[in-house]
């Protein structure tokens, strides 16, 4: 029988109540983080997705930054294509 996951989100402001009742509940946790979550997202295709990817890659390498937040959205089919071309 396969392990089951779900994902919980909730307001930051009750994210340590929320995280004490699973350990309580001996809820196992493979991750627990507040984040930003986009409310909408932007569809990207081929040339905007591959310009964005390169654009994450620097930003995350940068030695300054800490997190990198988006609100874009890649469709495997374009995901794909930008990696068969990168």
């Amino acid at each position: 029988m396969g392990e089951k996951s779900f994902e919980v989100i909730t307001d930051p402001h009750h994210f340590e109540a929320v995280k004490k009742a699973l350990a309580d509940a001996k809820v196992d946790t493979v991750l627990a983080e507040v984040t930003s979550v986009p409310q909408n997202t932007i569809k990207l295709e081929e040339k905007a997705a591959e310009q964005m990817l390169k654009l994450m890659e620097v930003l995350d390498e940068h030695d300054d930054v800490q997190k990198v937040h988006a609100n874009f959205d890649i469709s495997d089919e374009v995901m794909e294509k930008v990696a068969a071309a990168g």
